[in-house]
């Protein structure tokens, strides 16, 4: 029987919503950042927001919904809303995918409150708070936009609607609804919905006896929820896009499904749920699994249990048994579990300070304590404590049983091992419990046997004794613990974990990237955040926009891939069926790539600008044989020069364009190539750093003095060459990445060392190359010297270019 207490007072009330918005700071405070990079071995926790998010971004940049066939708004209608509403308001980018799942997972906290206050009472309520509000996976996956927040937070609504239900049958009209809403939210409610309606069915029974009239009058209501928000769902969404349902869940359940006996124990024997729980919730998954033994065991048994505990008993039971058969290794997956979990451990450390926990010493249960022993020690034989003990007895655990072996011989092998072991538990574990027992001290009670057994079952509330001080002391300790173990994980996020590479990498691909681009690769739309470009994921196993000719009907211009299996080798391998055109694979170039993970991610451009340089445009020729040239610069920066067949040499300044004619037998070729140039850019990477020339400086005291390279400071570029009298110019390329404004003194001396040119560039404080131009009169040709002197730290510097005014002509 649930507690229902009266309402908290003000002071608890402030202290609630004190708590809580100091609980929401963590989930609020760094919406920009990635997921931790070691949460999981899946990438989904880092790149799948912009996937989830696509129909959201394209409704907002290009006013449509959908512009191909990746239409994941069906699958989640509900966050996918509150996403677009986000975007409307805040703008796109990364931080405003982030803000629904942390306003959920506020919520949730809040939600969870509820559940347990009418449970269990203030002070069980406030804990329960703090534990899920500090929880790691808890607040880490408030920042991922791949819709678990949003559905944890349906989950618990419908889980307190449940709950108030007990007391107040329509509100399981509610929680259907909820349930429902969770669904819309994300496809993974199958387990929680078959344990509510178990978990409603037994309530009933008990409330309303056996009259199946009261009994149908209080669970037709959680049907009427169910089916009111499942068959809306049914008529408005799944059926007129249910080709959308097919594609991406017809390919999941073959993937995951067990096709045989075997897999099935491969499956069960390699689930990953356990590990999980141990990993990031250590003292509370050990409560709850003993809780996960006891609870059937005292309701079976007439103990006493509140319904809360009977709802999460089965909701574990459901969501362990269905995502341990079928081949689901993601953590995302498994949260649900989590919070089930969580609930059965905040009810179990309620019970030991309450002292009704409860044991189990009667061979009745043997064969449910086998099935718990038997998942026990599989966990332990799965993880890497067998392998030490194997280290340190070779010849005795010799036996290696991960992975599970791959015929059957080795599986009965296995599961003879693992039966043995459970009987040895179940031996220990029954005659512990009945010793155990016997040692307790029997509560009075009525001595009548007939009186006995119709007496009332233990209430849970406050109980009537006392709890003992060192039962106390030893749940803190638990506690303690716990939140020892959330806080170790919250420092080590903070001291491998933060970083904004997703982000940073999308905002360079929106200035590198020319106007109108259009993208695809599996995570184009979570790269594409911060741009104002289209993206288009292609993916083959699911046959998603995966067609002839998909990339000229797109617009596609560039490839950003990651370098695996399935998305940069499928996708680069299939470009002329994707193209429907032969030589598409010559008509792509790699650009560049970032480091991810463990990973790459490359830009592929599928129409590559030309290469900077020389291009002849168009030629003409001439009746007396001569031939009219049309020659542009493409480089918008550096000016090259030109050489032709016969020696003569042109140089054009950046952008220019300017028509040549040429002698016959000159002529470069046909339009639409290359122009042989000379590169004249400095590079200050492969710039020499030292020389052998004295300077005269005739500005110094006495009209002369003679400096050594190092009297004048560590030179970044040392560099000889001719120029001829005249005007020149002379273009710099550098970034500034120190905290305030940078002087890049240029001193030029002529070859005998006397400097002719002082002249310092004032960089300021960028993000980004700066371009800065300078003119300068030279009154006489020679051989000049350009000495660059280093300003000190935080200069990243490009290169620099000295030209002549105007073509230089044969």
């Amino acid at each position: 029987m649930s507690v229902v207490s009266p309402g908290p007072s003000y002071r608890r009330q402030l202290l609630v919503v004190v708590t809580w918005l100091l609980l929401c700071v963590p989930r609020w405070a760094f919406l920009a950042y990635d997921a931790p990079e070691d949460l999981d071995w899946s990438w989904g926790e880092l790149v799948d927001s912009g996937n989830y998010a696509v129909n959201a971004r394209n409704r907002v940049l290009t006013g449509r919904w959908t512009l191909d066939e990746w239409n994941l708004m069906y699958l989640n209608p509900v966050p996918h809303l509150f996403t677009y509403l986000s975007y409307r308001l805040l703008g796109v980018g990364y931080w405003q995918t982030q803000v629904v799942p942390a306003l959920f997972s506020s919520l949730t906290l809040g939600v969870v409150f509820a559940v347990l206050y009418r449970t269990f009472g203030f002070l069980w309520a406030y804990l329960g708070m703090v534990l899920l509000g500090i929880h790691y996976l808890h607040w880490t996956y408030a920042r991922i936009g791949n819709r678990t927040g949003e559905l944890l937070f349906f989950l618990a609504l419908a889980v307190y609607l449940w709950v108030r239900g007990v007391e107040r049958p329509r509100s399981w009209f509610g929680a259907g609804l909820a349930t429902a809403l969770a669904y819309m939210t994300k496809s993974l409610t199958h387990p929680f919905t078959l344990a509510l309606l178990l978990a409603s069915l037994d309530v009933a029974v008990e409330r309303e006896g056996r009259s199946l009239r009261r009994v149908w009058n209080r669970y037709r209501w959680l049907l009427w929820g169910l089916g009111l928000g499942f068959l809306a769902w049914g008529l408005f969404v799944f059926w007129p896009h249910r080709d959308v349902f097919r594609m991406f869940f017809g390919w999941d359940w073959d993937l995951r499904r067990p096709r045989s006996w075997l897999d099935v124990l491969r499956h069960l024997w390699t689930e990953p749920g356990a590990a999980y729980m141990l990993r990031y919730m250590p003292v509370l998954t050990l409560v709850g699994a003993l809780q996960v033994l006891m609870v059937p065991i005292r309701r079976l048994g007439g103990g006493p249990t509140v319904p809360l505990e009977r709802l999460a008993w089965l909701w574990f039971v459901t969501e362990f048994g269905a995502y341990s058969l079928l081949y689901y290794r993601y953590l995302r997956f498994w949260l649900p579990a989590f919070l089930a979990m969580f609930f059965l451990a905040l009810a179990g450390l309620y019970r030991i300070v309450a002292g009704s926990f409860g044991s189990a010493g009667s061979w009745r249960w043997a064969p449910w304590y086998f099935l718990w022993w038997g998942e026990v020690i599989k966990t332990i034989l799965n993880s890497g404590v067998f392998y030490i003990l194997r280290e340190r007895w070779p010849s005795l655990l010799n036996y290696d049983t991960r992975p599970f072996p791959q015929n059957y011989y080795g599986a009965y092998q296995t599961l003879a091992l693992l039966a043995a072991l459970a009987t040895v538990g179940t031996l220990l574990g029954v005659g512990l419990g009945r010793r155990w027992k016997g040692r307790r001290a029997r509560p009075p009670g009525p001595s009548n046997p007939a009186t006995a057994s119709t007496a009332a079952p233990a209430r849970v509330g406050p109980e009537t004794g006392q709890p003992r001080p060192w039962v106390i002391a030893g749940v803190a300790v638990l506690i303690g613990t716990e939140v020892l173990a959330q806080a170790a994980w919250a420092v080590h996020w903070w001291r491998y974990g933060p970083s904004t590479r997703l982000r940073d990498f999308s905002r360079f691909l929106a200035e590198y990237l020319p106007p109108g681009s259009v993208l695809t690769g599996n995570f184009s739309p979570t790269l594409a955040l911060e741009t104002p470009f289209r993206a288009h994921p292609i993916y083959e196993p699911r046959k998603l926009n995966w067609e002839a000719g998909v990339l000229d009907r797109l617009g596609i211009t560039h490839f950003v891939l990651v370098d695996f299996p399935d998305d940069r080798d499928q996708l680069l391998g299939n470009l002329a069926y994707l193209s429907s055109r032969p030589d598409e694979s010559e008509r792509v170039r790699f650009l560049l790539f970032f480091p991810l993970r463990n990973r790459r991610v490359e830009l592929w451009s599928r129409f590559p600008p030309p290469t900077p340089g020389l291009w002849v445009r168009r030629t003409e020729t001439h009746p007396d044989g001569t031939v009219s040239v049309v020659i542009e610069n493409t480089d918008p920066l550096w000016s090259h020069e030109g050489r032709l067949p016969r020696g003569s040499k042109y140089r054009f300044e950046p952008g220019q364009v300017e028509t040549v004619r040429l002698r016959p037998g000159e002529a470069p070729g046909p339009p639409g190539r290359p122009l042989p140039s000379v590169d004249t850019v400095i590079e200050f990477e492969r710039c020499p750093r030292e020389g052998g020339l004295p300077v005269w400086d005739p500005r110094a005291s006495q009209g002369v003095a003679l400096r050594s390279w190092t009297r004048v400071g560590q030179a970044l570029c040392v560099w000889t060459m001719d120029l001829p009298a005249g005007r020149w110019h002379l273009r710099l390329r550098v970034r500034n990445e120190a905290g305030g404004a940078l002087d890049l003194p240029l001193w030029v001396l002529d070859q005998t060392g006397r400097l002719r040119v002082r002249k310092t560039f004032r960089v300021e404080p960028s993000g980004h190359y700066e371009v800065y131009d300078w003119t300068e009169i030279n009154p006489e040709a020679g051989s000049y010297t350009f000495l660059w002197i280093n300003p000190g730290p935080g200069l990243r510097a490009d290169g620099w270019q000295v030209w002549p005014e105007g073509p230089v002509t044969p």
